[in-house]
Parts: C-alpha cells; sequence; structure tokens
C-alpha cells in the first residue's frame, strides 16, 4: 500500500505522538525525585534524544500508512508502562506510579485513535496480507470517468467519507490516471439500475494482482451528498455495506 496523501487525522496523530518526548523527559525527573533548581539535566537530556529518535521513526511510518505501526506503538507503550510500573513499586515511588497510569491512559486513547484513522475507507481496503484482492461489494461496480473514457472497477468499501475501489484484472490504471492527492476524479457508481456519481480525490494506492485505489469524497455539491447518502443507506439496508 501507497499513501498518496494522509489524511488531517493521521497528521494530527503523527504530531501528537511527539508528547511522548515531554512524558520521556518528566519521567526522568520524577524517577531523579529531584526538585525544580536541582533538575537531572544530563537525564533528561539522554530521555529526550532517545525518546525523539523513536518517535520520529513510528511518526514517518504513521503517515506512509504502514499498519504495523500500530502494533508497533502498541508494544512500546505497553513496555514503557509495565516498566515504569515496575521501576515504581521497586523504588516505592508514588509520583512515578501515578505516571504510569496516566502513562497507560495516553497510549490507549493514541492506539484507538491511530486505529480509527487507519480503518478509514478509503485507507483499508481490509484485505489480509496472504490475499491478492480485496473482497467486493455484490451488485456495485464504480467507473472511473475521464471523459469518454470509462474504466470499470470493483468496490470493496465504500461510506460517506469516500470509497476503496480495485481491478480485478491486470490494469494500467496508475499510467491512465496518474495517482496524484491535488488530481480530483470523477466517480460514477452503479448498483442494479441506479447510477450516481460524485467527486474524489485519491489517498492510496496498491498494486498486487492487480491495482486499488482509495479515494475520498472532495467538493460534492450539498445535493450531490444527498444522493450519496441515499445511495449508502440503499446498500445498508440491503446489507451491503
Amino acid at each position: 500500500m501507497r499513501v498518496l496523501s494522509a489524511p488531517k487525522g493521521l497528521k494530527l496523530a503523527a504530531f501528537a505522538s511527539f508528547l511522548s518526548v515531554i512524558f520521556a523527559v518528566f519521567e526522568s525527573v520524577v524517577i531523579a525525585r529531584a526538585p525544580w533548581w536541582a533538575l537531572p539535566i544530563l537525564s533528561m537530556e539522554k530521555a529526550a534524544i532517545v525518546s525523539f529518535a523513536l518517535t520520529l521513526v513510528g511518526a514517518i511510518l504513521l503517515l506512509r500508512g504502514v499498519r504495523t505501526t500500530q502494533g508497533i506503538f502498541t508494544g512500546v507503550g505497553s513496555l514503557w508502562v509495565f516498566l515504569s510500573a515496575l521501576w515504581a513499586v521497586r523504588s516505592k515511588n508514588p509520583g512515578l506510579g501515578f505516571f504510569s497510569i496516566f502513562l497507560s491512559v495516553y497510549f490507549g486513547l493514541f492506539v484507538y485513535w491511530i486505529r480509527h484513522e487507519m480503518s478509514r475507507s478509503f485507507f483499508d481496503p481490509r484485505m489480509k496480507w496472504f490475499e491478492g484482492l480485496p473482497k467486493s461489494i455484490p451488485a456495485l461496480n464504480c467507473e472511473i470517468v475521464a471523459g469518454d473514457t470509462r474504466t470499470l472497477m470493483k468496490v470493496s468499501r465504500l461510506d460517506e467519507e469516500g470509497t476503496f475501489i480495485f481491478a480485478e484484472t491486470p490494469t494500467v490504471l496508475e499510467k491512465r490516471f496518474p495517482m496524484s492527492s491535488d488530481r480530483k476524479s470523477e466517480l460514477a457508481f452503479n448498483f442494479r439500475d441506479r447510477e450516481i456519481r460524485c467527486h474524489a480525490v485519491p489517498m492510496s494506492f496498491f498494486k498486487r494482482d492487480s491495482e486499488g485505489v482509495g479515494f475520498r469524497f472532495f467538493e460534492n455539491s450539498l445535493d450531490q451528498k444527498k444522493e450519496l447518502g441515499d445511495f449508502i443507506e440503499a446498500l445498508r439496508g440491503e446489507g451491503y455495506v
């Protein structure tokens, strides 16, 4: 999966991950039980450098849409909380104990946040790593419209925010439609005898046995949004989405 443009929520989450640098520096002060006029500067610097380096790697992976980043943050956060709580018990440091509780809440909320952002329809085709193609929604097709040219695609996910579409056969989609987050495309969804059109921008792209694109709906009129909402409700009513 190649991320063409990270959504605002994911960018904000990547920025928020750097709060861990502040927490690491603060923890070094709590562990030393140092007053504000005699802070452990060397320990604070080490904590800041190590935490910043680790967080920078995590933030980059997050913005690239690497799905294992969720597991990395979960593992690192769990280990950090465990070691902090263990040291709080051994050193009989109540301040560190309360900090460990706060840290567990922070990482719990943060992991939930990035899991939500990375599970958006235009980011997640709900395809397992061993599968060559996502599962399609029955009876639903999507066409990428470019002038008189229409490229027929299958749909794996669709909601009010966006969609993930893919081709069942090998294509040259990336050559025919340059994948750029500033390129607006027109999509035509067909379900039985009903068709709706809307505008969208590509957010993610994958290429395995074939090609697939995640689109975020963009600059649609109120009528188009209402029509899209009614269309999706009809699909939900029949249990397709």
